[in-house]
């Protein structure tokens, strides 16, 4: 893809949503939008006046992705109504699906609509052990 399409794409892109949280691992950004369906936004920077739109990720492409972690190598992301969401990220251009917890199991897997559920996480406990909290 050309800067130029680059460029435009970018622009497209936030003006679907907002940067409402976002974390950065070796030279790409994953970034959430906090809306149903955006999913996870993956950026190359390693370039900063030319972002490189890589992918998005999503673990339900209803769900409202709201908060992204960053540990070791793995993405984690609290996600409204879909719970706890891990990938590995170690090559940060093709993120892998590795697992789930669902904080919020009365959702009804069709129906996503409002702030329920997991709202953020703490992956950095020296136990290795993992903190969620619910809306």
């Amino acid at each position: 893809m050309d800067s130029q399409r680059q460029s435009q794409h970018f622009q497209h892109r936030r003006r679907q949503g907002f940067c409402h949280s976002g974390s950065i691992y070796k030279n790409n950004l994953f970034f959430t939008d906090e809306n149903n369906g955006l999913g996870v936004k993956n950026y190359n920077i390693s370039n900063l006046q030319n972002p490189l739109y890589i992918n998005t990720i999503s673990s339900n492409s209803n769900a409202i992705p709201h908060n992204t972690y960053v540990n070791k190598s793995f993405l984690w992301l609290s996600s409204y109504q879909d719970g706890v969401n891990v990938w590995s990220i170690e090559d940060p251009d093709n993120p892998i699906f590795v697992g789930y917890y669902d904080t919020y199991p009365q959702n009804n897997p069709n129906i996503y609509s409002g702030l329920k559920g997991c709202w953020s996480i703490y992956p950095y406990l020296p136990s290795a052990y993992v903190l969620a909290a619910d809306m």
